[in-house]
């Protein structure tokens, strides 16, 4: 037995050594992929041709090519030594991000429904490259072959996200960059974008000049950070990135986490909060919590009761609408301390007034408000779980992102929301 178990994985090894060998290594794995004999070799008399689409439907990845190969690729019909993109919207593929690619010794043939589909097939063809491809200065005598293969690929999932937390660790525009380009490598195609938490706001906006000044987006001297840890983007940067990330096939979900994890709105905006409560009067580290305020979780949030946090949210979500061309707007919603709402006479006079029975409800309540404001900026509400605590009262136009896990994705969609 012991022997048969050993053979097994020998010829496991042996097939997974033949495969490394072929040079087949797709992340995602595709959909279907047949490895075929021998390869396309890149030279200087490779040309591009295009069917229904154009060089500006996958100039990125052309541009690159041109860059590390140091050959000319004119756009040219011929029937060999050629990489060749298709569009055809009756392509047997289940959705529009989907496409076929062959490889022989003759050439490339992409071909896609829409130029998403190109985008993608662009990205498995980039990692089918030699990794030279990925330098920034290649020498000429590499040769660019590409393995023989046919692949028939498209995403399982619409959604293929990636979260980078800026706040609590901000990184400048040229790492938000590097980011975006793995991202596009793996055909990621949505960036959720943590602009403030208590650790800092990181985003300008016009109304409110405050909430970047120094107290508000660079960590405290006694905290010893490296500098860069610290900062805020200007609108232009943010402009900027938005760009870039179109260019590479990824939306951009900003959040802005409200109404608990709002220190640094409430150091520069003290009438926003539901009490008196700023020290310290500056950001620090997350680990730094315990030392400050006994345990993670602000001793301070927005007012639900105030008109003027209302008000300032509208202000601040219509700079955002502006900035983020996509249809989502995190609004966050979590780890909000409830008890310090209990502990507020006002907040308890507020909710005798409105029939709110307990401070889930006027969770609730401030959701609900929330939820409007992005409506009417054109955009969709998220939140992360906690909000399903009064789920009854929720407007179903709010999408539900899970930070605790399946099950409470299977709740949000037991509930009839998006999850």
């Amino acid at each position: 037995m012991k022997t048969l178990l050993c053979s097994v994985a020998l010829s496991c090894l042996f097939a997974q050594g033949l495969h490394a060998q072929s040079g087949i290594a797709i992340i995602p794995k595709p959909q279907e992929i047949n490895i075929g004999v021998g390869k396309f070799q890149l030279n200087a008399q490779t040309t591009l041709s295009f069917k229904n689409c154009d060089v500006k439907d996958v100039s990125l990845f052309v541009e690159q090519l041109r860059k590390v190969t140091h050959y000319p690729l004119p756009v040219k019909k011929q029937a060999s030594n050629s990489i060749e993109f298709r569009l055809d919207p009756k392509l047997s593929i289940p959705n529009k991000e989907g496409y076929q690619l062959e490889v022989s010794d003759r050439g490339v043939v992409i071909i896609a429904k829409s130029s998403d589909g190109l985008f993608n097939a662009t990205q498995s063809l980039r990692q089918l490259l030699p990794t030279a491809f990925e330098g920034s200065n290649p020498t000429k005598e590499i040769s660019w072959n590409i393995p023989a293969v046919k692949i028939k690929d498209y995403p399982r999932y619409h959604w293929r996200g990636y979260m980078k937390d800026v706040s609590r660790t901000f990184f400048d525009v040229k790492t938000v960059k590097k980011y975006l380009d793995v991202m596009a490598l793996y055909k990621m195609n949505t960036f959720h974008w943590h602009l403030t938490d208590d650790q800092g706001w990181r985003i300008e906006i016009k109304k409110y000049p405050k909430l970047t000044m120094e107290n508000a987006t660079v960590f405290h001297r006694t905290e010893k950070q490296p500098a860069e840890r610290s900062g805020f983007y200007t609108q232009e940067e943010i402009k900027e990135v938005v760009q870039y990330a179109r260019e590479r096939n990824i939306t951009i979900v900003p959040e802005i986490d409200v109404p608990g994890h709002s220190w640094p709105t409430i150091l520069a905006y003290p009438e926003l909060g539901v009490n008196k409560n700023s020290y310290p009067n500056h950001i620090f580290p997350f680990v730094s919590s315990w030392g400050y305020w006994g345990n993670q979780f602000t001793p301070n949030t927005l007012d639900p009761t105030k008109e003027f946090t209302y008000e300032f949210l509208n202000n601040v979500f219509t700079e955002i609408a502006n900035l983020f061309p996509g249809s989502y707007i995190h609004f966050g919603g979590d780890e909000v301390r409830h008890d310090l709402w209990e502990k507020e006479a006002h907040v308890q006079d507020f909710m005798k007034q409105h029939q709110i029975k307990d401070v889930k409800a006027l969770q609730s309540y401030f959701v609900q408000r929330v939820s409007d404001i992005i409506v009417q900026k054109g955009k969709n509400p998220i939140g992360w779980n906690d909000i399903l605590a009064d789920a009854e009262n929720l407007p179903k136009s709010t999408a539900i992102m899970s930070w605790l896990g399946e099950e409470a994705i299977k709740e949000a969609t037991k509930d009839g929301f998006k999850a």
